[in-house]
């Protein structure tokens, strides 16, 4: 990132319209991008025992990581409410496809519900709202694998922590829990 504002990202209505349409299998990635921070690469190495073996938890191993260092992030209740229909994948990749299946899915999704691109925008979204929302370059740079530093340069002012707020609300409807995917 060159300065702040090359960081674009979603804003929550356009969160919550991406994963009410997604795809089964595009969901938890995009909710992972956008609710935990997460690297792409990162989601793409992820196995579900690296979501559930450390409750509330997801665990970005050394492997995975784009630092090669590991750490534990935060599963925010949000995340929970969107990763919970998962719970019965204990093994396997969380999105087994590979990224360019993801990307031209994405992109599809995307653009049906006429939202703009933006690059790297579920991550920057998920770094900008989580430092408006705890004002700690610290907490954020743990969360994300980067460098309080960058955090502070890149993600400082961009958004309020009440619009910070309603980007960790974005929850599945109520009667989604009843819907079965066929």
């Amino acid at each position: 990132i060159a300065d702040a504002a090359d960081a674009d990202f979603f804003r929550p209505a356009e969160l919550q319209k991406l994963l009410e349409h997604a795809a089964a299998d595009l969901r938890p990635v995009i909710a992972i991008a956008g609710l935990a921070g997460l690297r792409g690469e990162e989601i793409m190495r992820l196995d579900w025992a690296d979501v559930w073996r450390v409750e509330g938890h997801i665990e970005v191993t050394a492997r995975n990581a784009k630092t090669r260092q590991r750490r534990l992030v935060e599963i925010c209740p949000a995340l929970a409410a969107w990763l919970e229909p998962c719970r019965v994948n204990t093994a396997g990749k969380v999105f087994s496809a590979g990224v360019h299946v993801y990307q031209r899915g994405f992109l599809k999704l995307r653009k049906s519900l006429k939202i703009p691109d933006r690059n790297n925008g579920l991550r920057h979204a998920f770094c900008t709202y989580h430092f408006a929302a705890h004002a700690n370059e610290n907490l954020t740079a743990q969360q994300v694998g980067n460098s309080p530093a960058m955090i502070h340069a890149h993600y400082k002012g961009l958004a309020t922590k009440a619009e910070a707020g309603t980007w960790f609300k974005v929850r599945p409807a109520k009667s989604a829990k009843n819907i079965v995917q066929l």
